[in-house]
């Protein structure tokens, strides 16, 4: 009869300078992601249905953090900008 917290969990894909914030990835690390979702589905190897939420990342920031300070790698200018976005 208690409410319950529901967690969903999103594989994020990021590519390009992705290495240079991943070393500051650690499991409860607080960070602010934006990019596009993408759903994926698939049937694997045993025949089990598998499905994905996902979001192709164009900017990770870093918050919080022991000195306060933020961090953040921008999207390479080739990606879609927010605007450009139809939502």
């Amino acid at each position: 009869g208690e409410p319950q917290e529901k967690t969903t969990w999103y594989e994020c894909a990021k590519w390009g300078n992705n290495v240079k914030i991943a070393q500051y990835l650690t499991k409860g690390t607080q960070v602010y992601v934006s990019g596009v979702s993408e759903a994926r589905a698939w049937v694997n190897d045993s025949g089990e249905a598998v499905a994905v939420n996902g979001v192709r990342v164009f900017n990770i920031e870093l918050l919080g953090g022991g000195s306060g300070n933020s961090s953040s790698l921008e999207k390479p200018k080739d990606e879609p900008q927010e605007e450009d976005l139809p939502f």
